[in-house]
């Protein structure tokens, strides 16, 4: 199965990096891929995307560390996230699983759109805006 992955260092701590990424109703304020989230059980949520709507499901959660999720109803069948911590900064990696070959450059381009909108979040977090003001 394809896979891709993309990585970014964002000086911010992984802790709030992770509390982010794990406040799954809260990614259409700050993500420019998710147009709108519902929640239909604690572990599965209904996504709207740019590329499309699809089935989200949470299949693990290491605080601090990584999520899992499947998809159903896109080009992805798996992704998730994986926070490293460094001495002033954190990486992160945010990787998918795909069937179509094809979608490769199209995955590259929404996995950097996303992390370009992560790091632009929590850079206003961490300057102490208030989140209920963002503006994506």
């Amino acid at each position: 199965m394809p896979y891709i992955e993309r990585k970014v260092n964002i000086y911010t701590s992984r802790n709030r990096i992770f509390d982010i990424l794990n406040n799954t109703l809260n990614l259409p304020k700050w993500n420019l891929v998710v147009n709108g989230v519902a929640q239909l059980t604690p572990e599965k949520f209904f996504v709207k995307t740019t590329i499309g709507d699809m089935m989200s499901t949470r299949l693990e959660t290491k605080i601090d560390e990584k999520i899992t999720i499947s998809l159903e109803g896109g080009p992805m069948k798996k992704m998730g996230y994986k926070l490293n911590a460094r001495e002033i900064s954190t990486e992160v990696i945010i990787w998918a699983e795909f069937n179509n070959e094809e979608d490769r450059e199209k995955l590259d381009l929404l996995g950097d759109l996303f992390l370009k909108s992560l790091k632009k979040y929590a850079r206003y977090l961490q300057a102490g805006f208030n989140p209920n003001t963002y503006k994506k």
